[in-house]
């Protein structure tokens, strides 16, 4: 899985293109630079970051990137009495970074890049791939209610999931939905399922994510059903807080982006919201 990518009127724009070869470590004026296309470089390839980092040499540990804060509680409240016990760490604040909300949308491999990002951001480390059940291997779980639960709950009652889906594929996804709204002290990050051409769906208000974790069950009366620019505009757009960047990847399922008047009504929408978007390609 490789991508390559150049700025076009403020946005990024995939070409297929490597990556180049990171500078030496540097210090002063240009450090914040370099911080900023680490994690850029992390949103925009499908490898692990931190293997991608040990593998290039980079020498690139948290403290570089955050300091540790003392996070109030989740707004608009805590997590319910009733989740199971988990560890409360601290998110660590952006040190040097511009921006620290970001939106993902797209298929599965999108949203094993959200769930690796969020727990840095939650746990100052990477998911251990030697962890089983591992966190990115929806795999190792029973069923996918045991899969939203354990990502869902990794997060320390920082993130509200939106997830249902059920044990015999619904070729159509017709009834699976897979939203998640991660909200910290000094991180937002967002994730929004889209499978190609098929609408994505979801049963929340942008404006108003619950204060506490719904069940993991199916609601086929779904409050919105958009395709990809509606859903920049009239959910994206209106999160809160409102994410800096969005991340787009079709990954593998069928889609409508060789079509040249819809891609440009997906640049448009990311514009109209204010939005920079960055495009992943997927080889």
């Amino acid at each position: 899985m490789s991508t390559g990518g150049h700025l076009v009127d403020g946005d990024i724009a995939l070409d297929g293109a490597p990556p180049p070869s990171p500078a030496p470590a540097v210090s002063g004026s240009n450090r914040k630079y370099i911080i900023v296309l680490a994690v850029l470089l992390f949103v925009v390839t499908s490898v692990d970051f931190s293997v991608m980092a040990q593998a290039s040499g980079w020498k690139i540990s948290s403290n570089d990137l955050t300091r540790p804060v003392t996070p109030p509680a989740f707004t608009p409240s805590a997590p319910t009495p009733s989740s199971p016990p988990i560890s409360a760490p601290t998110p660590s604040a952006p040190k040097i970074l511009p921006f620290n909300s970001i939106a993902f949308m797209g298929d599965s491999l999108t949203r094993y890049q959200y769930l690796s990002l969020a727990y840095f951001v939650t746990h100052d480390t990477w998911i251990d791939p030697r962890t089983k059940p591992n966190l990115v291997v929806e795999k190792d779980y029973a069923s996918w209610k045991a899969f939203y639960n354990a990502t869902n709950t990794a997060y320390a009652g920082f993130e509200r999931c939106d997830c249902y889906r059920s044990q015999k594929w619904d070729k159509a996804a017709k009834t699976v939905t897979e939203n998640r709204y991660y909200v910290a002290p000094h991180w937002n990050l967002y994730y929004i399922q889209a499978f190609g051409s098929i609408p994505s769906k979801g049963n929340w208000n942008p404006q108003a994510v619950p204060s506490t974790q719904p069940p993991f069950e199916l609601n086929a009366s779904f409050m919105w059903d958009y395709d990809w620019p509606n859903t920049i505009l009239n959910h994206v757009a209106l999160l809160r807080p409102k994410p800096q960047w969005v991340v787009l990847n079709a990954g593998i399922w069928k889609n409508d982006f060789n079509n040249i008047e819809y891609r440009n009504r997906v640049i448009q929408a990311t514009r109209d919201a204010g939005i920079k978007s960055i495009w992943k390609t997927t080889t």
